[in-house]
């Protein structure tokens, strides 16, 4: 039976996008992205655990909800990750992806609601590495989740408006979430997100676990 690396398994509430609030089971999976912090706890293990589909599920079955979020580098490049989500069964499966690799038919038929979170200039990235034209289309075209856009500054407001009329997004497909370290910054930054929100007609999302701990559930060291 295939293995699949993972770094932490663990119940928390959902705390970004179209669905936060939700209670969740996270299934972090080691990849391109080594170093987390849940709630403040740092995970950085040298060595991931190596389970099968079927010990995760027994895993997630130990908690009270039926609702799984897969995370951690990126869930579509893992080979194992369908064996996994065809194990969840009859589970609520989420998938968080930064849309630079395209989920087979089958994968998209399978899993309930996307995150869509591409990276913007912000995260330094040269935009052929985080910005795919077709594959950005492709889900707007097979999914009904929004695009998740993290936004650090005026530059990365730009760029979603540039995306928007270059893929002709509809306002309400588009979801601004403030980006930053510290729960200061994110308050600082709210106000002038719902500001932009209201003018362009996007949808706003809170980062929940920054307000109550002030951390964000899952801090990525080249894109928080």
């Amino acid at each position: 039976m295939n293995t699949i690396k993972v770094k932490a398994i663990f119940q928390a509430i959902l705390s970004e996008g179209k669905m936060a609030g939700l209670n969740v089971v996270y299934v972090v999976l080691d990849g391109e992205d080594n170093n987390y912090t849940f709630a403040g706890s740092l995970v950085k293990d040298d060595k991931p655990m190596e389970l099968t589909p079927e010990e995760i599920v027994q895993i997630i079955d130990k908690y009270k909800t039926n609702k799984v979020a897969i995370v951690g580098g990126e869930p579509i490049k893992n080979n194992h990750v369908y064996d996994l989500i065809l194990t969840l069964r009859d589970k609520y499966v989420i998938i968080e992806t930064k849309a630079m690799h395209l989920p087979d038919r089958t994968m998209l038929e399978k899993v309930n609601h996307w995150i869509i979170s591409p990276e913007l200039v912000s995260s330094e990235k040269h935009i052929v590495e985080r910005i795919d034209y077709d594959i950005l289309t492709e889900f707007l075209n097979k999914t009904n989740d929004p695009l998740v856009f993290k936004i650090l500054n005026r530059k990365d407001m730009k760029e979603v408006l540039f995306l928007q009329d270059q893929l002709k997004i509809p306002s309400h497909r588009i979801t601004l979430m403030a980006r930053d370290k510290s729960q200061q910054g994110i308050i600082a930054k709210n106000q002038r997100l719902m500001e932009w929100c209201k003018e362009y007609g996007f949808n706003f999302s809170p980062r929940l676990h920054v307000m109550v701990y002030k951390t964000p559930l899952i801090f990525r060291h080249n894109n928080t």
